[in-house]
């Protein structure tokens, strides 16, 4: 598929006779789609219909992407590398229910991470008492935990950011913010993680 939002007849006649028989069929049903998709920030579940209908054309890559090779197959692909960062802060926010866990990662998302993941207290007791370092991260009475990481080749921005994320976290009212520094605390929360 190309960069374009409405693919080119050109590449390929089989994906072309796809494009022209569905499109049509999925545009008709445009405004049925948009009433009975889910309104959540995040579905993973299903095909992506209402992202394949958002334009004017219908952008299959959408309905492609996240179909668990149920709709189409990458037999080859060309890939542009970026360079690892230099760097990378993280910071652990430990809250006591899961509405503030939700607020806290809305919040947290303002300042673009490269990840967010959420610890629960179901899997904090499932890895509790492996060791004593992954112990020394469990807060006892945290229902949730969020890890944020930032990466970039500037430790004084990284460090800006986490910084910034304490400040923008603290309107979910968290029990505790831990701000990660070194490569060793965010080797332990992936240890944790795994």
């Amino acid at each position: 598929v190309t960069k374009k939002s409405e693919p080119e007849n050109s590449l390929n006649p089989f994906y072309s006779s796809i494009v022209t028989a569905l499109s049509p069929f999925l545009q008709a049903k445009k405004k049925l789609i948009r009433e009975r998709f889910p309104s959540v920030a995040k579905n993973s579940s299903g095909y992506n219909l209402l992202g394949a209908v958002s334009l004017a054309t219908t952008d299959f890559r959408r309905l492609i992407v996240g179909s668990e090779g149920t709709l189409a197959i990458t037999v080859g692909a060309t890939l542009d590398v970026v360079p690892v960062p230099k760097y990378r802060m993280g910071a652990l926010v430990y809250l006591s229910n899961y509405e503030k866990t939700a607020d806290a990662t809305l919040l947290g998302l303002e300042l673009d991470p490269s990840v967010i993941e959420i610890l629960d207290q179901s899997y904090m007791s499932l890895v509790k008492g492996t060791s004593p370092e992954i112990d020394s991260i469990i807060h006892p009475d945290a229902k949730a935990m969020l890890y944020f990481e930032f990466e970039g080749d500037s430790k004084e921005e990284l460090a800006r950011n986490v910084v910034r994320l304490n400040r923008t976290v603290s309107l979910s009212l968290p029990l505790k913010f831990t701000p990660l520094t070194t490569e060793e605390e965010i080797r332990q929360v992936w240890k944790l993680r795994e």
